[in-house]
This record gives structure tokens, sequence and C-alpha cells, in this order.
């Protein structure tokens, strides 16, 4: 039986790395992190983690680096190499295409208004297309 509230930790993690790779798209260093085995409570969960994080990496949106010696069988950390790529392998637009979408929405709204409500919906899409 799976566990419901565990069945898509990596599905989660991937997508809390792509949100602070959207987050901060100008950081020097990719977005990465170390699994949380602690959340995974039996050799199912953990083997089906590990599949999510291959795929990921087989896509080419990820980078994974594994223990070393006795610890090979684990995952150290998971960095992301394309977030884009990432956000495709997840199923959803990126942060851009987002703000894209919703900015085209609202502009028509927005040009029966005031002006600087459509100066607004400009620096919402720059301040994540910077990517």
């Amino acid at each position: 039986m799976t566990d419901v509230r565990t069945a898509d930790v990596g599905v989660e993690f991937l997508e809390r790395l792509l949100e602070r790779s959207e987050r901060n798209p100008d950081r020097s260093r990719p977005a990465s992190a170390a699994p949380e085995y602690d959340r995974l409570s039996t050799a199912q969960q953990v083997s089906r983690f590990h599949d999510q994080m291959a795929a990921a990496e087989r896509f080419g949106a990820v980078e994974v680096k594994r223990g070393k010696s006795d610890r090979s069988h684990l995952i150290e950390r998971v960095r992301v190499r394309d977030p884009e790529l990432l956000a495709r392998h997840l199923g959803r637009p990126t942060a851009p295409a987002t703000a894209q979408r919703v900015r085209d929405e609202l502009l028509s709204v927005a040009a029966t208004g005031e002006p600087w409500v459509a100066g607004l919906l400009d620096e919402m899409t720059a301040s994540t297309s910077s990517q």
C-alpha cells in the first residue's frame, strides 16, 4: 500500500528546486538540495524517489550527485541544470511564461483603467523574464 502523503516526495522535491531557481534567476550557482531521506519510510519510496531523480537527470533538467564509498547507493545532492527543462519535465510552464500569460490577460482590463496599472504589469513581467 502506498502512503499518499509521501507518494510524490520526488515531485515535491523537484518543484521546490524549480521554485528556488525561479525565485532567484540571477544566482551565481544553480539551485541544489540534499534529499530528505527521513520522509521516505519504505524501500519502495526510496526507490521511487531515486527513479524520479534519474528520470529528471536523463531529461537534462538536473544533475544528481551520489555519495561515496558505502554511501554510493544514496543521492547526496540534486542540482538544477536547466530550469526550463525541469519545468517541462514537471509538466508546468515556467514562471516567466506564466507571468507573460497573466500580463496578456490583464492588459486588456488595465487598458481601460489608470496608466500605472499597465506599467505595473510590465514591471511584473520584466522581473520574471530576467532568467
